[in-house]
């Protein structure tokens, strides 16, 4: 099995469900996350930890918008879309001026939702997102694969750029320790993968193309290996 970005979550947790977890034998996870919760706090605010690794970016703003208009019918009930469905629109071309009223007519589970959406403090993600409907909560939840994985049989073969924008590499760091067993967890942590060569010092490009390079093939190579008849 084989999973990029946000679908190596529901690729994850199918392969730990019992009634095919004995028939996968490798899974690759390129980009993937373990726990949603903390994809969203890096999205929102830019910031994550996780092992002792730390760190935090920038947050882009036309991501957090997209994902929003993307996910509707999950942040909003049926007579609500419409306004929430505005407003990111609104968002989404810097049209603003209105917005403050828009928000006003939401319900006060949706309201949450947008002040949750908007914020980029790290300090303030935890007490919103606390805010947030139960039912959104659980969702969070339930699309973590991190909870299920131990139940994972088959190999798992885990790569991550350390650049990543959308999933910080520590989830696949995540992943593997929820895995439980090192012996059939494999994890490439990729340097400077989406930096541009051009503007990589003499260091920077011996660690995006020798040492990154070396150990990407080195999972993709495993995969084909294993995939073999």
């Amino acid at each position: 099995m084989l999973g990029f970005g946000f679908g190596s979550g529901p690729l994850l947790m199918a392969a730990a469900d019992r009634r095919i977890s004995g028939q996968v034998g490798t899974i690759a996870a390129l980009g993937g996350y373990g726990d949603l919760r903390s994809v969203l706090q890096y999205g929102l605010t830019g910031s994550y930890e996780y092992g002792g690794r730390s760190g935090r970016q920038r947050p882009d703003q036309t991501v957090r918008w997209t994902l929003v208009f993307r996910n509707l019918d999950l942040l909003a009930p049926p007579g609500e879309q419409e306004a929430m469905q505005r407003i990111t629109e609104k968002q989404l071309r810097l049209e603003t001026g209105n917005v403050p009223l828009l928000v006003r007519g939401l319900g006060p589970d949706e309201r949450a939702v947008y002040q949750f959406i908007r914020n980029t403090e790290p300090e303030r993600f935890t007490p919103l997102y606390e805010n947030l409907p139960t039912k959104l909560r659980e969702y969070v939840h339930l699309m973590s694969p991190a909870r299920v994985v131990k139940s994972v049989k088959a190999e798992v073969l885990l790569a991550h750029a350390e650049d990543d924008y959308q999933v910080p590499f520590t989830e696949s760091l995540r992943i593997a320790d929820a895995v439980g067993d090192p012996d059939r967890v494999v994890v490439a942590v990729l340097p400077e993968y989406f930096t541009s060569g051009s503007g990589l010092s003499a260091g920077g490009v011996y660690r995006k193309y020798v040492l990154g390079g070396t150990r990407l093939y080195g999972v993709i190579y495993r995969f084909l290996e294993n995939g073999r008849v």
